[in-house]
């Protein structure tokens, strides 16, 4: 299955989930009133999350979208309960397109690279003079101006989607002439220029990265995942960061076609 189609299905069931508990919950409430507002608030919040839950553990198996479904409903209800003015939800509604606008387009959300990692990258890339780094999904920028202190004669790349994060990427690099910022999607860009890619993207897309690597990237440069792995390609090298959340960066060095 396409790294796409994974996301529609997750778009369908996470729009089945949410649907079906609040229909659920509100056929349970339309059979009567009892209590106080607040506790048929509470037993509506219940209702609903034991729904989803139900629902969540079939045909919705990603973490962050469960999460999203858990959350959806009750977070709607306490705003109306507390009169939260009508425009709060848009602004915020607003600021997450902003922030997280790839998330959608490119099927990645906003992740911020752990400083442990920025170790293990001390580690990892080359000592070599001028090659050309590229960040997939660069969001504030915290690779490139790590990168950027430690490799003072690399040139580097960060392609962001999202205007938010790539709108304080420029002001942090304005005056940085080694540092270009690209806002479009880095699948649809040419990778062969590249002498190391670093990734801290989503499992949905990384089938679909290492196809793009394979077929551009030269033999010896390196692409570097954070965190996720690809599917029966396992990496060249892998480092523990220690911690629990971006537990472990990956590494795999690019060969010949013939070789591959």
């Amino acid at each position: 299955m396409t790294s796409k189609l994974r996301f529609v299905r997750l778009t369908f069931s996470f729009l089945l989930v949410v649907l079906s508990g609040w229909m659920a919950t509100s056929l349970v409430l339309s059979l009567g009133q009892f209590g106080s507002p607040w506790l048929r608030l509470a037993f509506a919040i219940a209702c609903y999350s034991g729904v989803v839950w139900w629902l969540s553990a079939i045909c919705l198996h990603n973490r962050v979208w469960r999460s999203a479904a858990l959350l959806f409903y009750p977070v709607t209800l306490l705003a109306v309960a507390a009169n939260v003015p009508v425009w709060l939800p848009l602004v915020a509604l607003l600021l997450l397109i902003l922030a997280g606008g790839q998330a959608w387009r490119g099927r990645v959300p906003l992740f911020l690279s752990h400083a442990a990692v920025l170790d293990a990258l001390n580690q990892i890339l080359p000592e070599t003079p001028r090659l050309v780094f590229a960040e997939l999904g660069s969001g504030t920028g915290t690779v490139l101006a790590h990168i950027c202190s430690r490799r003072p004669d690399w040139q580097l790349h960060g392609y962001e989607l999202a205007w938010l994060p790539y709108s304080y990427s420029w002001w942090r690099f304005r005056r940085q002439k080694r540092v270009t910022l690209h806002r479009q999607d880095f699948m649809a860009t040419d990778w062969s220029g590249f002498d190391v890619v670093y990734a801290f993207l989503s499992p949905l897309v990384m089938e679909d990265v290492w196809q793009k690597a394979m077929q551009e990237m030269k033999p010896g440069s390196l692409l570097i995942s954070n965190s996720f792995d690809v599917a029966e390609h396992p990496a060249d090298i892998m480092l523990d960061t220690g911690k629990h959340r971006q537990a472990r960066v990956l590494v795999w060095k690019m060969k010949a076609k013939e070789e591959a």
